[in-house]
């Protein structure tokens, strides 16, 4: 992604301006990216968690998208789970530059993978992707 000059100085962010919350781990994918509409530019994360509801892991995300009017941007987590062959997906929509970390609502964060291997990809319809990368999910233990 290009960075645009301006008398203020470069627009697009560089991985130190980011958040903490947006640095790489093994269960964290992150997404440089813009927005479709062109006025938004940095880069959005999720952070997986395998200790989630039961059969089930646990998503949180991290948006650093600074910019100007609507980003209109669509941040979507893919996963599949490797053993059983489900897949679904959650998504979770920049409408306007904004810097975030967390869940909009409680069950939002429950992903719904069931035990085993599961493989996780994050994509933006601005084209930002990242992953994949795998983590397992531990059966649910009474």
């Amino acid at each position: 992604m290009p960075a645009t000059a301006s008398a203020q100085g470069s627009l697009t962010p560089s991985s130190s301006d980011l958040p903490r919350y947006l640095s790489p781990g093994p269960d964290t994918l992150v997404a440089p990216t813009g927005s479709p509409t062109g006025l938004c530019t940095g880069a959005v994360a999720a952070q997986i968690g395998t200790n989630g509801y039961p059969d089930s892991s646990s998503l949180h995300w991290g948006i650093a998208m600074p910019g100007v009017g609507a980003c209109d941007l669509t941040v979507t987590l893919h996963w599949e789970n490797l053993d059983t062959g489900e897949s679904g997906e959650k998504q979770y929509t920049v409408d306007e530059p904004e810097l975030w970390t967390g869940v909009a609502h409680p069950k939002d964060s429950i992903v719904p993978t069931g035990a085993g291997e599961v493989e996780y990809r994050l994509t933006t319809d601005a084209g930002g992707a990242a992953g994949p990368i795998t983590l397992e999910t531990p059966e649910y233990q009474d």
